[in-house]
């Protein structure tokens, strides 16, 4: 049983660093990638009365919801959401994600 143990353990250390070669020169520095879009995460309270978001003109919504249910929001369009016209604590805050639009 020993003897086995003894050849584990020697092979275990024989084998550590095996295909472990020298480390190379680095390589050339590639072109810069695309920009980035902007994420923005916007939330309303609806403590107004008024229980809608808007993203911007060069924005469009992503995905929204409303209350802490995440009870499912009202796409006006692809920049505006609402989450009705009556106001509950069911469905407040509305939050919504806004992304960059593609030029």
């Amino acid at each position: 049983m020993s003897l086995v143990l003894f050849a584990f353990v020697l092979a275990a250390f024989g084998l550590g660093g095996c295909g472990q070669g020298p480390k190379g020169d680095q390589g050339a520095t590639g072109p810069p990638g695309p920009p980035s879009r902007s994420i923005r995460v916007l939330r309303n309270g609806c403590l107004s009365g008024q229980c809608t978001l808007s993203c911007r003109g060069n924005e469009a919504l992503i995905g929204a919801y409303c209350g802490p249910s995440h009870n499912p929001a009202s796409f006006l369009d692809e920049r505006q959401v609402s989450c009705g016209i009556e106001v509950t604590s069911a469905n407040a805050p509305l939050v919504a994600v806004c992304v960059q639009a593609p030029q």
